[in-house]
């Protein structure tokens, strides 16, 4: 086990109290590990073609030990296709952070940075993971984390029978299959991959995948919910 290190990780972006058990699957590897920097990112539902650093005013959470990573903000504000977020842009910022009440069981000082992204196309969206492994690229111990939910508006039996597609193209690391299968939520996922290659990741493992309709039976929308973890040697 001392040998494995993580390097990405993806997460539901629901309420916790709807999908806060898939969530802690991978979470709970994470607890095993040392790392100082933390990069978040959720794909939201407006027609943001760009990829946005979002402020510490706009994402509650920050506290003694997360810090906001104000050096990293300048580093990938260099790079072409990242803006910062006007505060004035509503979105759904509880995905982030409820990625930061999980970052608090570390208990340990953390360099955090949260991002937003729409639906980027698949060139734009490992774009974004190769900028930001190359401004994190002195910072060894750095972990990315996806938070977002797989499916959006589907049928029961879409929301169930797409985990015979997602959790191949996760666990073979060729998140471009996603495009095709939810457009909601492949680039977030691609840029967890696309950054987990960069730090030389040798496999991938989903450990839990469900569905609205396992909590929530009879509910208006039907989401998928994943708990991923993209492991590399050390």
């Amino acid at each position: 086990a001392d040998s494995i290190h993580i390097s990405s990780v993806v997460i539901p972006a629901s309420d916790l109290t709807i999908s806060g058990g898939v969530a802690a699957r991978a979470m709970r590897q994470v607890l095993k590990g040392s790392y100082s920097t933390v990069v978040l990112l959720h794909q939201t539902d407006l027609p943001l073609n760009r990829s946005y650093i979002v402020s510490p005013d706009i994402v509650p959470g920050f506290s003694t030990n997360l810090n906001y990573d104000m050096p990293l903000r300048r580093e990938l504000l260099s790079f072409p296709g990242v803006e910062s977020l006007p505060e004035s842009t509503n979105i759904r910022t509880s995905p982030l952070s409820n990625a930061m009440l999980y970052l608090k069981w570390l208990e340990r000082p953390l360099d955090v940075l949260p991002l937003v992204c729409g639906e980027l196309q698949e060139n734009e969206a490992e774009a974004l993971a190769r900028h930001i492994g190359l401004a994190t690229a002195s910072r060894p111990r750095t972990l990315f984390i996806t938070a977002t939910d797989i499916v959006s508006q589907r049928s029961i039996e879409d929301a169930t029978g797409l985990s015979d597609w997602i959790v191949p193209a996760i666990e073979d690391m060729e998140a471009g299959l996603l495009y095709g299968i939810a457009p909601e939520s492949a680039a977030s996922v691609d840029v967890a991959v696309t950054f987990a290659k960069e730090r030389e990741a040798v496999y991938a493992k989903v450990l839990l995948y469900r569905t609205t309709e396992d909590v929530q039976p009879n509910a208006a929308a039907v989401d998928g919910y994943l708990s991923a973890v993209f492991y590399r040697n050390k």
